[in-house]
């Protein structure tokens, strides 16, 4: 009962509404209606209540998982930022996305595209020329 008043996540409230009310002895029809939603998800519910308690009700976050190690490939930047290019063997004086981009690839077989290197440089700390 306490999750239903404290969460500030709806849909936890919502299945837990759901729980409680078949758990008290409603029917999985009447709950169904009550809350407007569906009889399936109202099973569905119940389901995942009886498998996990109530950490089976709480949503997951939306969307899938980052696919890339940001961490990891922002250390590495910070690592290659300190020397010049040049030391690396390449005939540049400046750095570019391009060229992290292809030493990642080159080295630690990370398939990174440039705009996504740009978006997360600033917030990585690192700041153009």
């Amino acid at each position: 009962k306490k999750i239903v008043h404290k969460t500030l996540d709806k849909d936890l409230c919502r299945s837990a509404n759901a729980v409680l009310l078949v758990l008290k002895g409603e029917t999985k029809s009447q709950v169904a209606r009550v809350l407007q939603a569906g009889r399936s998800s109202v099973n569905r519910w119940v389901t995942w209540y009886e498998a996990a308690g109530i950490d089976g009700l709480k949503t997951k976050g939306a969307g899938r998982p980052p696919s890339q190690p940001k961490g990891f490939i922002c250390g590495v930047l910070k690592l290659l930022v300190n020397h010049v290019p040049r030391t690396l063997g390449y005939q540049r004086s400046r750095w570019s996305s391009e060229l992290f981009a292809l030493l990642l690839q080159k080295h630690y077989s990370i398939l990174i595209h440039i705009s996504t290197l740009r978006r997360w440089l600033p917030t990585g700390g690192f700041v153009g020329r």
